[in-house]
């Protein structure tokens, strides 16, 4: 299945429930694999739900006195089961954020829910967004790509489990030694949540197109090829934050990104870092190709991820087919996922710019400008000037010949 590669197949589009859509984008077809770890997901998560729940409503029935009213017994473990797992969720990435940052590691990006913080060089930023679909939060963290990579990533793997771990244990000092029922109630639910997050996390498996915490820590363990990919990973990861632009990332590290001898989310990252480079390079078609590859299993990557491949599909129907339905319907896609503000000004400057909407262009221009003074990744700040610099001298080219 292809992406839009011309006016004409992208401004088919798909009119039952008013939205655009680009025909060829891929339609969910769930694999039987996906479906029956997707199954199996769910019933331990149900199995596991019912024998916390029970336990929590026996246990809050044994701490309150008796006599205590039952509805007010419920009322408790109803509100200490919604406040608890926030609590241990954000207990989990802080032990992610915090063991990385001591092992050299730097914070780009920490989401919980629909609230994501993002790094820019005035500061650590937050904003409500759409929440990713099957992730209630992660932490993303630049570790160092050098020697201590391997011991750096799995402190920081650990940081997240042992943290629940750790408030889980402090929680059963409160059940002990403080004699007040409804406290007694929430540090249950701490230590119900505390151990889902900090024990399941570390049994190895897929959730939502994500490895666990134990899923990654098996594979630095005991896959020397693993290891080896995710510090090419790390390197690539840090490239721009270095200030190289994708066309200046190490040729051996580009070429071990094969997107036919991996799988999962190696072969995203393959398909496009493969796609950027060679984009960056001026080979158009060439990153046509890869992109149509990603975007060919659109549904076996997981929420947040698509969007990237989202993002640069807009662009490649604005910058070279000059499609504006087609790049607005891309643009779509994009929303909620881990895209840069860069990202998005570029595109809606040039859709306005094609619609004929010049002041809007330009307010989109000045925005991405402001974007590009403030972003940490240099080296795509690099590219986007280059791009604004021949975007502005066409402008003027054509204002002459006029």
């Amino acid at each position: 299945m292809s992406t839009p590669t011309s006016a004409d197949q992208s401004k088919k589009l798909n009119e039952a429930d008013g939205k655009m859509e680009p025909a060829t984008l891929p339609k969910a077809k769930t694999r039987w694999r996906t479906l029956l770890s997707q199954l199996l997901q769910a019933f331990f998560g149900a199995v596991f739900g019912f024998v916390a729940i029970t336990v929590l409503i026996r246990s809050g029935m044994q701490l309150a006195p008796i006599g205590t009213n039952k509805i007010s017994i419920l009322l408790c473990l109803l509100l200490s089961a919604v406040l608890a797992f926030p609590i241990q969720l954000i207990a989990h990435e802080l032990g992610h954020a915090l063991a990385g940052r001591m092992m050299g590691g730097y914070l780009l990006r920490f989401v919980i829910g629909p609230w994501r913080g993002s790094r820019f060089r005035s500061g650590f930023r937050w904003r409500r967004v759409r929440a990713l679909q099957g992730i209630g939060g992660f932490v993303q963290t630049l570790m160092p790509a050098d020697g201590r990579f391997q011991q750096a990533m799995i402190a920081m793997l650990l940081g997240g489990p042992l943290a629940n771990l750790l408030l889980a244990a402090l929680s059963l000092v409160v059940i002990f030694y403080l004699p007040y029922w409804p406290f007694q109630i929430f540090a249950s639910a701490i230590v119900l949540f505390g151990l889902l997050l900090g024990v399941v996390n570390l049994i190895p498996f897929r959730v939502a197109g994500f490895l666990t915490d134990g899923a990654q820590l098996l594979q630095l363990w005991t896959k020397p090829d693993a290891l080896a990919s995710a510090l090419r990973t790390a390197r690539i990861a840090r490239a721009s934050i270095d200030g190289l632009r994708p066309r200046e990332l190490n040729d051996l590290d580009v070429a071990a990104f094969d997107p036919d001898q991996v799988t999962g989310m190696e072969r995203f990252v393959a398909l496009l870092v493969r796609a950027s480079v060679a984009a960056d390079r001026g080979l158009t078609a060439e990153a046509r190709v890869f992109l149509e590859r990603a975007v060919a299993e659109w549904d076996t990557w997981p929420d947040g991820f698509r969007q990237l491949l989202a993002i640069s599909q807009a662009t490649m129907s604005a910058e070279v087919d000059g499609d504006s339905v087609s790049a607005r319907a891309w643009l779509a896609k994009a929303e909620g996922g881990l895209v840069e503000d860069f990202q998005l000004a570029w595109i809606e400057a040039l859709i306005a710019q094609l619609e004929g909407r010049l002041s809007d262009r330009d307010r989109h221009l000045d925005e991405l400008r402001r974007c590009l003074a403030d972003t940490v990744y240099l080296g795509d700040a690099r590219v986007y000037h280059e791009k604004l610099g021949a975007l502005t001298s066409n402008r003027v080219s054509y204002s002459k010949a006029t």
